[in-house]
């Protein structure tokens, strides 16, 4: 890494997100080291990895620790607060993320040649699968699920640069200025949909979200997690969360109208499969609830910032009114329990 004063390349701060996972974040880092870009810092943000102060020293990045588990959505933005003086791009990365010699270079210069672009994601590749795509966001549907580039070639990407709705913060670089005025990351959300709420954010202010099929990165995580209690609890919360602080008002009433009906009747439903997931329905709805007076006030600053409307979104394909995701996706999950209990 060398000195930030140079000034043919921006500084950027590359910011990895750890927990309990010591081999992950090591391949990451060796990966990171053989970059052909000289202009950054590394910080870690970890939560609970034992013997990560000896890493530390050995690779020479910032380290910010804590004892408990803060969550992946807070996590991004205390390595916010901590980046340079001197950055003037941030890149999140997840610690089992792989990169390329040239993934850096190919994402600032993206940055710098298009002032308009807000976030860029990287080219995210299965590690197991390397010709197949990992998760994107091209769209969502009405209830927030993503149509996801997921398992398709990367040869299906054409063009070099292709907008996408929303960016996965497995891999993605967005610019300071942009996130100081969009507040970053949401802390209430914890864990999932943390990364379309800031894109959708990033979106109303006017500016584009990309993915740049050149800047390649390799994903380790079997990100085809299935349905437990712990996630359909956060997904649930939080969608609700982000479509009631980001959609217009028309679009807030039909979405939200009918998402919260379809919750309440998958509480039902989700009595035949696991009670379990019945409360963490119940829960996440409570939890929605208690801080209605929250999200008011930051859907008013959400929507005093707004500088394009939901009919362009829906002009561009970004949001669907159709349902057919969320239930291919709860078919999909359905079939897998019903395997697991023959």
């Amino acid at each position: 890494m060398s000195s930030c004063f140079q000034t043919s390349m921006p500084y950027v701060s590359i910011v990895i997100i750890n927990a309990r996972n010591i081999k992950n974040l090591e391949s990451c880092l060796k990966s990171i080291y053989k970059t052909q870009y000289s202009n950054y810092e590394v910080l870690v943000v970890d939560c609970q990895t034992p013997k990560i102060e000896e890493l530390a020293m050995r690779y020479n990045f910032r380290l910010i620790g804590f004892k408990n588990d803060v969550g992946p959505a807070k996590s991004h933005n205390i390595g916010f607060k901590n980046i340079s003086i001197n950055s003037k791009y941030i890149v999140f990365l997840d610690n089992d993320i792989k990169v390329t010699p040239h993934w850096l270079k190919r994402l600032v210069d993206v940055m710098e040649k298009d002032r308009s672009i807000g976030i860029a994601q990287a080219c995210i590749l299965q590690y197991d699968h390397p010709d197949k795509l990992d998760h994107s966001c091209l769209s969502i549907d009405l209830l927030g699920t993503w149509v996801s580039t997921y398992g398709l070639k990367q040869s299906s990407i054409g063009n070099r640069i292709i907008e996408i709705f929303a960016a996965s913060s497995a891999a993605c670089i967005t610019r300071r200025n942009i996130y100081e005025i969009t507040g970053g990351f949401d802390d209430d959300y914890f864990i999932y949909d943390d990364d379309t709420d800031y894109s959708w954010r990033v979106r109303l202010i006017g500016c584009k979200v990309v993915l740049v099929r050149d800047a390649i990165v390799y994903h380790k995580s079997n990100i085809e997690k299935k349905l437990n209690p712990f996630r359909v609890y956060h997904s649930t919360k939080n969608r609700l969360y982000t479509l009631f602080k980001n959609a217009e008002l028309e679009n807030l009433l039909i979405r939200g109208s009918i998402y919260l009906f379809l919750s309440f009747l998958a509480i039902h439903v989700s009595i035949l499969i696991n009670t379990q997931f019945s409360i963490s329905i119940i829960k996440a709805v409570y939890e929605f609830m208690k801080n209605l007076r929250k999200i008011i006030i930051k859907r008013v600053y959400i929507q005093s910032m707004r500088a394009i409307s939901d009919k362009i979104l829906f002009s561009k394909g970004f949001l669907r009114n159709s349902i057919e995701f969320t239930v291919n996706e709860l078919l999909q999950e359905y079939k897998y329990l019903r395997r697991k209990r023959i």
